[in-house]
């Protein structure tokens, strides 16, 4: 009897340890693939802080270059903007 007691608790051993080993090693995946994330979070952050710095240097340049059409279209879309809240 001493003996199937010690063998069920070997067993029971083996599997907290086996259970402990599973979870460390998805801690270990999730926190791989966190860094992951985190990576291509920060990539995208610098292509799109690269793109709308692009992006307002030409419309400076082409407000610059024609003042008067700019402002009209400022003052359309600001008509549109305005009629479209009215209505809401």
């Amino acid at each position: 009897m001493t003996d199937a007691a010690g063998q069920v608790g070997d067993a029971a051993g083996n599997v907290g340890q086996k259970i402990a080993g599973a979870a460390s090693d998805a801690y270990d995946a999730t926190k791989d693939a966190g860094h992951a994330v985190e990576g291509w979070a920060e990539d995208a952050y610098h292509a799109t802080a690269k793109t709308v710095g692009s992006f307002e240097q030409e419309v400076s340049s082409l407000i610059r270059n024609h003042p008067a059409p700019a402002l009209l279209i400022g003052f359309g879309a600001g008509l549109l903007i305005g009629t479209l809240a009215k209505k809401v």
